[in-house]
């Protein structure tokens, strides 16, 4: 499965569980910034193939997100994707 066909599924069904999201273009972050309807806490997502490798950039981008206190998702599959939605909406309804 390519990369782009990974993300719109992956929009499509973060869309249906209750999330939208914002399509970032600086160079290396995350591809999606996530947000709750209804919430103003947001997370993030990186998409890749399977086999797809994050650059020394992205690696970095990510790794300074989650010293800042944000989550950073890689996601491959859209089994990984379903675990996501699971843990942010669980996160969700704990607040």
């Amino acid at each position: 499965m390519r990369e782009s066909s990974l993300e719109r599924g992956c929009d499509d069904r973060l869309a249906v569980a209750g999330f939208w999201t914002l399509k970032q273009g600086w160079d290396g972050l995350p591809d999606r910034q996530v947000f709750r309807k209804g919430s103003d806490r947001s997370f993030w997502i990186e998409y890749k193939t399977p086999l797809g490798m994050l650059s020394a950039l992205q690696k970095a981008r990510c790794r300074d997100l989650v010293e800042k206190g944000q989550r950073v998702y890689i996601v491959r599959t859209y089994d990984e994707l379903a675990k996501v939605i699971a843990v942010e909406t669980l996160n969700a309804n704990a607040r």
